[in-house]
């Protein structure tokens, strides 16, 4: 028999789950990329957003008077609506923090009565979702605000769904927009 023949037959074959050293420093640099890659993600979420602008229709049909031009999503609301929302679903996570906007620019409803004359319960429809979503705003005055400006806050946002959209309809609860 040819001697590389026999040489072929009688090399032995590493078990599967033997990886090479390649193969080790490639996976690693995989798992360190996603780390970079998350961090990266978690970054975004610790700054301060402007998530809609006011405009005085919606303030006088509010009934408020505000020098504020902006809608802000703060970084602690982020990390909240994120770890609360985290406990139903991640499809309430995506839409609680990622659609506040698209919420505040097709309002639908008024949440009443307002306990907090500074705190408004805004309902908005997301048309990408097809589901409602409910932010509640508060408005700082000037006086009371460290940057000595009007400002407007999202203190929270969660999804209504239909059960509790349809009571609070009874109860006429909501004023439509």
């Amino acid at each position: 028999m040819d001697p590389a023949i026999l040489a072929g037959i009688q090399r032995r074959r590493r078990p599967a789950h033997h990886f090479s050293r390649t193969d080790q420093v490639s996976a690693n640099y995989l798992r360190m990329n996603n780390r970079r890659r998350r961090k990266v993600t978690l970054l975004t979420l610790l700054v301060d957003l402007v998530v809609a602008r006011l405009d005085g229709t919606l303030t006088s049909a509010l009934g408020i008077t505000t020098g504020a031009h902006q809608i802000v999503l703060g970084r602690a609301t982020q990390r909240h609506i994120i770890k609360r929302r985290q406990v139903a679903s991640n499809a309430d996570v995506a839409l609680a923090a990622h659609r506040i906007g698209e919420a505040l620019a097709d309002l639908r409803y008024e949440v009443l009565p307002r306990d907090n004359p500074d705190e408004v319960n805004l309902v908005g429809y997301v048309g990408s979702q097809q589901r409602y979503l409910e932010v509640v705003l508060k408005f700082v005055p000037a006086s009371r605000s460290p940057s000595s400006v009007d400002e407007c806050w999202v203190k929270t946002a969660f999804p209504m769904g239909t059960g509790r959209k349809r009571t609070t309809l009874g109860q006429n609860n909501l004023k439509v927009l």
